[in-house]
């Protein structure tokens, strides 16, 4: 069961959310790190790679 709130709760949470919302619009965001020249190859393809390798220097 949800308690009621009374009209200064309701403002302190809606002035609560708010200061969040701005809070995070003015934060600096991580910059997303490049993704590697060869992300095509997946690991499967990669063994595959290094068994067809290993396959022809025997």
């Amino acid at each position: 069961m949800i308690r009621h709130l009374t009209p200064g709760e309701k403002r302190t949470q809606a002035a609560a959310a708010a200061a969040v919302a701005r809070a995070m619009a003015r934060a600096t965001r991580t910059p997303q790190e490049p993704e590697p020249a060869d992300s095509w190859i997946t690991p499967a393809r990669a063994r595959q790679i290094r068994h067809q390798i290993e396959e022809t220097q025997c």
